[in-house]
């Protein structure tokens, strides 16, 4: 089919299997690169219909550009490309779209996870291109940190295990203890908003795991407002998906009938 209906089906698909509405956007973004990718399309190509589908399937421009970077890490892993073309290639991927060096960074990341790379290769890879992307230290080390604490989430990891993946990898990057304990906490409330936790549990998990790598009050304050604001989006998200659903159950039978109606008009006029 069609990249179009091919982001259509994953995203049903991805919805049904009780994916939040950012998995399932990035899963209609992704399937539609892949139509385009096995056309013999180019990363260029597959990156240009992941966005677009995203954005189709309720993704942000920012959100669709990190999936348009993805896609094109994929594209380019496809066809035997190195871990380091991959992540190149999404981070370019991420930026034609219109992404801001985070989205570069995100997108450059999960690409080193897809490809089998450990948590501290994608945050390592996630920096750098942050780095290169023209983001501040600051700014570079918390990419390594969600990149990072992503992969452990992805893997069905516990928040307190994608806190611990996300304060090493900023650390890593140079972080100090403070900042570290800040990106841990948002590692493991965003962990917490990926299995579906509301906007409490996100917000505790964040507070704890700030403390438990060393944050003062401030950190863990900070960490605790960032998951809960990440996880009201998810949680608006998902309600705006429910009204359109019922929306669309409230105006099926409604179409049915008018189809039918046409149905019995053709027969007569055939009939007369």
């Amino acid at each position: 089919g069609s990249p179009a209906e091919a982001a259509r089906v994953a995203q049903k698909e991805a919805r049904a299997h009780g994916a939040s509405e950012a998995d399932a956007s990035k899963a209609a973004g992704l399937a539609a690169a892949a139509a385009v990718a096995a056309k013999g399309g180019t990363p260029e190509e597959a990156a240009r219909a992941a966005a677009e589908a995203a954005q189709a399937a309720g993704a942000s421009a920012e959100e669709a550009a990190e999936i348009a970077g993805e896609a094109a890490g994929a594209a380019v892993l496809a066809k035997g490309g190195s871990n380091q073309e991959a992540a190149r290639a999404a981070a370019s991927g991420a930026k034609q779209a219109g992404g801001s060096a985070a989205a570069q960074a995100a997108a450059a990341g999960a690409t080193i996870e897809h490809a089998g790379g450990s948590a501290a290769q994608a945050g390592a890879a996630a920096a750098q291109v942050a780095c290169d992307a023209g983001a501040s230290a600051a700014e570079a080390q918390a990419a390594a940190g969600k990149a990072a604490g992503a992969v452990v989430a992805a893997h069905g990891g516990s928040a307190a295990e994608a806190a611990q993946a996300a304060g090493t990898a900023a650390v890593d990057a140079g972080a100090t203890r403070e900042d570290a304990a800040q990106i841990a906490g948002e590692a493991a409330g965003a962990a917490v908003v990926h299995s579906g936790g509301d906007e409490h549990a996100a917000a505790s998990a964040a507070a704890e795991a700030a403390r438990e790598a060393g944050g003062s009050a401030a950190a863990q304050a900070k960490a605790a407002l960032a998951a809960e604001l990440a996880a009201a989006k998810a949680a608006l998200a998902t309600a705006q998906q429910h009204q359109e659903e019922q929306a669309e159950a409230h105006q099926e039978p409604q179409k049915q009938q008018e189809q039918e109606q046409e149905q019995e008009q053709e027969q007569e006029q055939e009939q007369e």
